[in-house]
């Protein structure tokens, strides 16, 4: 993650219209989904319920997330949205706290809110995701395409998810590790929508094994993801694949 500027902002806000063009939820009989927080209990039944600071085991590791629950999932599944947060990033900054939400953040929800479907909102280990770059000393060694895999398998037995349409969108960081689960996991995720990221040049992932429907939004003026690949300014970030590289995998 860094500061946003005006341009970023519209990207964020072309890759929802994108994105979302393609996401409206089976029955569970599983457990009853976890307690809402703060709006979530004064909701009216027909309204979208936010349900804060929930926890989720993965690896050895106690993990935290939101979900935005569609309304009348239980008689007809909804689409789902997974949000990836960028690096040094926090869930809850991400939705607008202490302060007003983040772009990706905001519009995603209203989004879901909007047009009736759920959103989840995972945070990183320590602020990160083990995204494909090999160059990348700070992402960790936690295994998150397991973590959102089960999870989003887990949300999928207690809420109505259509498996056909389970989405992933993400910014930076985030937009790295959704084009791991865009080659590694295609068998959950219908398509993807990566924000300031690209395909590393030098990656510790399998290679593609199938197409898969992905949206790139990349500045042509970014120096940190470079749209002609290359080495970023910031030597933690690592080289990537140019745009037309990436977009060919």
């Amino acid at each position: 993650g860094r500061d946003e500027d005006p341009a970023v902002v519209r990207a964020v806000i072309v890759a929802t219209t994108l994105l979302a063009t393609c996401v409206s939820a089976p029955k569970s009989d599983g457990p009853p989904p976890p307690t809402p927080h703060d709006e979530g209990s004064t909701a009216p039944a027909d309204a979208a319920i936010l349900h804060e600071h929930q926890t989720f085991e993965s690896g050895g590791l106690e993990r935290t997330y939101h979900f935005l629950e569609a309304p009348g999932h239980q008689a007809t599944p909804k689409p789902l949205v997974v949000v990836l947060h960028g690096g040094g990033a926090t869930i809850d900054a991400f939705i607008g706290r202490p302060r007003g939400a983040s772009p990706m953040g905001a519009t995603w929800l209203a989004a879901g809110r909007r047009e009736g479907f759920h959103v989840l909102i995972p945070q990183g280990h320590e602020r990160q995701w083990n995204d494909c770059r090999r160059e990348c000393r700070h992402c960790g060694t936690q295994d998150d395409v397991a973590f959102i895999v089960d999870l989003v398998r887990d949300l999928s037995r207690r809420f109505g998810i259509d498996p056909q349409r389970i989405y992933v969108a993400g910014e930076s960081n985030g937009g790295f590790m959704t084009e791991r689960l865009a080659t590694e996991r295609p068998d959950v995720f219908a398509a993807f929508g990566v924000v300031t990221a690209l395909m590393p040049a030098n990656s510790e992932c399998q290679a593609p094994t199938r197409p898969v429907a992905i949206t790139y939004i990349v500045g042509t003026e970014d120096q940190t993801t470079r749209y002609h690949g290359g080495l970023s300014v910031s030597p933690r970030s690592g080289s990537v694949s140019s745009a037309t590289d990436s977009v060919a995998l």
